[in-house]
């Protein structure tokens, strides 16, 4: 059996809302753009694409265009781009199609958000859950992983 781990992230919009000038610049509305970006690799080094939760259905830079199809980008939204039992059952069930399909099980490791407890049983996948607090010491993930990956958008962001 292979362990997987999947964690999911919140990330905020790193547009300066200052110029060059000392002071908050007037009239300029924060911007409350918002995604969640949910990872997913194993210790013998298999990964997916990042999921990625948006707050629009179809969002303008996507042009009409399946994000899947076109760029291996998923994608789903909800009112508040948060990670809900709803899309975690999606992610689950695309992985356990994928296990099935590679004859493979494999240990799912997971914090205790209260959106990774899910109804779903899979066939191919062993759901574990990590006791409260330890997650930033034990999640490889939350070790430096996607924190490398926020600073290069922060990066990309601001230049």
């Amino acid at each position: 059996m292979t362990l997987f781990e999947c964690s999911a992230h919140a990330q905020r919009s790193t547009i300066p809302t200052r110029g060059v000038a000392s002071k908050k610049m007037h009239g300029k509305k924060v911007d409350k753009f918002r995604i969640s970006v949910a990872f997913l690799c194993s210790a013998a080094g298999d990964k997916w694409h990042p999921f990625f939760i948006g707050k629009f259905l179809q969002p303008r830079s996507f042009k009409k265009k399946d994000p899947w199809k076109e760029w291996k980008i998923w994608y789903r939204a909800n009112k508040k781009a948060w990670m809900t039992r709803l899309v975690f059952t999606d992610i689950v069930q695309m992985l356990n199609n994928w296990m099935r399909a590679e004859g493979r099980f494999i240990i799912l490791l997971l914090d205790n958000f209260s959106g990774h407890f899910i109804e779903y049983k899979p066939t191919n996948i062993q759901l574990e859950y990590l006791i409260p607090n330890v997650t930033s010491v034990i999640q490889p993930l939350d070790q430096g992983i996607i924190r490398l990956w926020k600073a290069d958008y922060r990066r990309a962001m601001c230049e």
